[in-house]
């Protein structure tokens, strides 16, 4: 049976066991536990739930990876676009952020060819 894209939306939406013990979720679960939420508009209010919380998560990694986006994009176009100073840059860049290093690589090697 094919997945539909509201079914993969909505696994991505159930917290998992890693979720629930990360810091940065249960500070957001802290914050709005205590929230009544309209999820759809004019359909009423109903209190948060833990899969509010990883619709907040997965707003907050897709902002990040955007975000790493455009800085590799300006490390692929350093001095001029020269391939060794960008390697360079993708390195360091891939040093500091490593959970980005293989989507860096990838455009490095798509505007590169290597």
């Amino acid at each position: 049976m094919k997945e539909t894209q509201e079914s993969k939306q909505q696994k991505n939406t159930e917290p998992t066991a890693e979720d629930l013990a990360s810091p940065l979720f249960n500070a957001i679960w802290n914050a709005i536990k205590g929230w009544d939420i309209e999820r759809t508009h004019g359909e009423g209010y109903a209190a948060a739930t833990g899969t509010d919380v990883k619709t907040i998560l997965n707003a907050i990694e897709k902002i990040k990876e955007e975000e790493a986006e455009k800085v590799i994009e300006i490390c692929l176009h350093a001095d001029g676009g020269c391939p060794v100073c960008a390697r360079e840059a993708i390195g360091e860049f891939c040093k500091d952020f490593p959970e980005f290093a293989e989507l860096a690589n990838q455009r490095y090697d798509e505007e590169f060819g290597d």
